[in-house]
């Protein structure tokens, strides 16, 4: 089921599964502008609030938007604490096996964010990436 769709993403409810949402970020986020990323990231905050869903996957491996600073500052200050206060429970990044060999393996985000909610993992396996959420 599809909640919201734009040229840049898909956010949606795989079929035969009510435990995660997916988003798909598509080839065309190379010229995504700040404001409309943010627009999403609330659309998409507004839909787990609703939805009552926990669990996210997020495939990135065809997002070409680089998110600024003050973007990352906004999203740990504003986000984070909103998907906290949601109970969500895991995020699931599904990235290109090239970005994931220069992932920095030691950094909190590929382990398990050292028992903080949201727990949160980068894959580049979708099979694994579902695994992980369904646990």
């Amino acid at each position: 089921m599809i909640f919201y769709q734009d040229k840049y993403v898909t956010i949606r409810r795989p079929y035969g599964t009510s435990s995660f949402l997916r988003i798909d970020w598509k080839e065309t986020t190379s010229s995504l502008s700040d404001f409309h990323f943010k627009n999403i990231i609330n659309i998409l905050t507004d839909i787990l609030e609703e939805k009552k869903i926990r669990k996210i996957l997020a495939n990135g491996t065809n997002n070409f938007y680089v998110m600024p600073s003050d973007m990352q500052d906004w999203h740990e200050n504003d986000i984070i604490p909103r998907y906290r206060s949601l109970g969500i429970a895991r995020i699931a990044f599904l990235i290109s096996t090239e970005l994931m060999i220069h992932l920095d393996h030691d950094t909190p985000h590929h382990s398990q964010n050292n028992g903080e909610i949201p727990a949160v993992r980068f894959f580049a396996s979708e099979y694994e990436a579902i695994r992980w959420l369904l646990e």
